[in-house]
């Protein structure tokens, strides 16, 4: 079980053991409290906190446990998992302090890690509420399937309150495609489409206009950051210059007061505070910072307030350095939109695969496009908004890199999604959300990521350079989805889906109680493990 920290993901657990004989013998979650709560419930298990597993910090149950030898054997079968952990490891950059050699120390050290309790464990099934977020449960994962460990795990689409069963994320959603050409081959075009109410509305919001997607509901302040006095910045970069030399954490604060910085008031409170507690209200360290691995609270107040300091000026000179380089378009040119995805996150990694390198997405698309196309490029509001971690998934260089790339055109923030979309030759995305509202809308999409959508009239897998000519060609020849068929699509999609929440954010929307919720969980689990033969006996 990896990265179930729930109090119904317990319920779920102990439904699938008491009805189904399922024996869980490892669980990664979140927090000694939790861990206790899953110990009492079965006893015998070992629980491994999931910040822990993310350092390569064992459990203390298996303190004894040596890991295998890293060798070429597993580096070779590793490969391109490899090149995917790597990056993932921006997750826990902080102030891009980790490079390549400690990532790569860190990813030989979990790999021998998880090859070794692979080892000792001998599972038939890893469990995950949904496909692996970050480095660690992805390596896990690689090494589950090279075992031929079952694997099993739940997506959400943007069909509120339904979950897709997934056996394999890199595969897709195959059942979902299978159905959706059943119901193309079948059509007469006499009857609409059968859709139930939260299918019916999912696409008449994509068709209308432009909302925020209800799974980002809980992040509706989303717009980028002001830049606020333009005097301001240059205060803070050089109150910055001058933290090294501060004696204390209560100087650095005054400091901040006298230049009206908006996070002084608190670092001031945090100067009468212990050490030991993070600045009230500020985003703590989590992550490598500066040469060791530091989980949230385990930084001292002065560190954490320095880093808040950075954060803020760094998103502030993100923010500058686009806006250099943005500049309105023309809609009425012939052009394909690339909105970029929130990142470090698992939309792009590792449901993109190498494509979570935007500057390779961007440059792929924009080689490929015909004489006279063009690339517009938008930023993601959300990526440098106060909330995210949008300072470890883009460098200072990066806009001035994207706009430099012959046919690339960067847009400025306050351009509106729809209207970027509507007018343009096709939507490249990687899973995004603006890949859904396109061919809803009747613009074909180019999906180079594992998408909810892929099967879906109009949309264009792309993995290999032959994917992508093709895509244009057929694109440039007037190749667009038919409201037919993306009807038909979403009809598929909710033959293959169950009604259930794995997280607190889908409970209401999936109007379900918490017991049938857990009988519906555990139907779906059983079938995607059964099917692939025979009931698991540890997990």
């Amino acid at each position: 079980m990896l990265e179930w920290n729930l109090g119904f993901h317990l319920e779920l657990a102990a439904h699938l053991h008491e009805a189904h004989g399922w024996d869980f013998v490892y669980w990664v979650g979140d927090g000694p409290v939790f861990g206790r709560a899953v110990e009492e419930r079965f006893p015998g298990i070992v629980f491994h906190d999931t910040v822990d597993a993310r350092f390569g910090r064992p459990p203390r149950a298996l303190a004894d446990l040596v890991p295998r030898v890293f060798d070429e054997g597993l580096a070779h079968s590793l490969a391109y998992h490899e090149t995917l952990a790597l990056k993932m490891m921006d997750r826990i950059d902080v102030q891009e302090s980790f490079g390549y050699h400690e990532r790569a120390r860190l990813y030989q050290r979990l790999v021998g890690w998880w090859a070794a309790l692979l080892d000792r464990i001998d599972p038939d099934v890893l469990v995950a509420p949904t496909p692996p977020h970050v480095h660690y449960d992805y390596i896990a994962y690689a090494l589950c399937r090279l075992r031929g460990v079952r694997t099993a795990m739940f997506e959400n689409g943007s069909i509120p309150g339904l979950l897709l069963p997934v056996r394999r994320f890199e595969d897709g959603f195959p059942e979902v495609a299978s159905a959706a050409r059943r119901l193309r081959d079948h059509d007469d075009g006499t009857s609409a489409a059968e859709l139930g109410v939260k299918a019916a509305e999912t696409l008449a919001r994509a068709r209308g206009g432009y909302v925020v997607p209800h799974h980002w509901a809980p992040f509706r302040n989303d717009e980028p950051p002001a830049l606020e006095d333009p005097s301001e910045p240059g205060r803070l970069g050089r109150m910055l210059s001058r933290l090294a030399g501060s004696p204390g954490l209560h100087a650095l604060a005054e400091r901040a007061a006298r230049h009206r910085v908006p996070l002084a008031r608190r670092l001031a409170a945090a100067g009468r505070r212990p050490p030991s507690q993070p600045v009230p209200g500020a985003r703590p360290i989590s992550g490598f910072y500066h040469g060791r691995f530091v989980a949230a609270g385990e930084a001292t107040a002065e560190e954490d307030a320095r880093h808040a300091l950075w954060v803020r000026e760094r998103m502030l000179e993100l923010r500058r350095a686009y806006d250099r380089v943005a500049a309105p378009v023309d809609l009425s040119a012939s052009y394909v939109y690339l909105p970029l995805h929130v990142q470090p996150e698992r939309s792009t990694s590792p449901n993109g695969g190498i494509y979570d390198h935007t500057e390779l997405l961007i440059e792929t698309v924009a080689r490929s496009l015909p004489p006279g196309w063009l690339l517009y490029v938008k930023e993601h509001p959300s990526q440098l908004a106060p909330w995210q971690t949008g300072e470890r998934g883009r460098r200072l260089g990066d806009y001035a890199r994207f706009a430099a790339i012959p046919g690339v055109r960067l847009v400025p923030f306050d351009t509106k999604p729809f209207d970027l979309i509507d007018r343009a030759r096709a939507v490249a995305t990687v899973t995004g959300t603006s890949g859904w509202e396109a061919i809803a809308r009747g613009v074909p999409v180019l999906c180079f990521g594992i998408a909810w959508y892929q099967g879906c009239d109009g949309v264009f897998d792309v993995r290999r350079r032959e994917d992508l000519t093709a895509a244009i060609e057929s694109i440039a020849a007037g190749a667009r989805p038919t409201p037919r068929g993306v009807a038909l699509f979403l009809e598929a999609v909710e033959s293959v889906a169950i009604r259930a929440f794995i997280d607190e954010a889908e409970r209401e929307v999936a109007q379900v109680s918490d017991e049938e919720n857990v009988r519906a969980l555990s139907r779906a689990l059983v079938r995607m493990v059964t099917e692939e033969g025979g009931e698991p006996t540890a997990g």
